[in-house]
């Protein structure tokens, strides 16, 4: 199932909240976008944060960027260099390809240890 929103006319995006449950140890994640052919919507530039109670978050990745995502639109793997424990992600989007208001994602998963 893709996920696609059109942000309203304004410039902050709207984050995508992951509940994993229950705290879980993960070492990165991957972001596959859409595949149909439209790529609107389709992340360049994002933020990641963490939290165990959906109310305080940490960063994890400030302005991370998938690297040729516009001409090689395949799964983006992201290791985070150690294991977290964490219940909550959440995933911002700060540039789509481009340059729309808009935010698409195929798949969103954690990579375990």
């Amino acid at each position: 199932t893709a996920y696609r929103r059109q942000r309203q006319m304004c410039k902050e995006t709207a984050p995508i909240l992951i509940d994993l449950g229950k705290i879980r140890s993960i070492k990165g994640f991957c972001y596959t976008p859409v595949q149909e052919g439209n790529t609107d919507g389709t992340i360049f530039h994002y933020n990641l944060y963490q939290s165990n109670d959906g109310k305080e978050w940490k960063g994890i990745i400030l302005n991370g960027e998938f690297s040729n995502i516009k001409n090689n639109p395949i799964p983006q793997f992201v290791t985070f260099g150690k294991v977290l424990e964490t219940r909550y992600l959440k995933l911002e989007p700060i540039e789509e390809i481009n340059g729309n208001q808009k935010t698409s994602i195929a798949e969103f998963s954690v990579v375990i240890p």
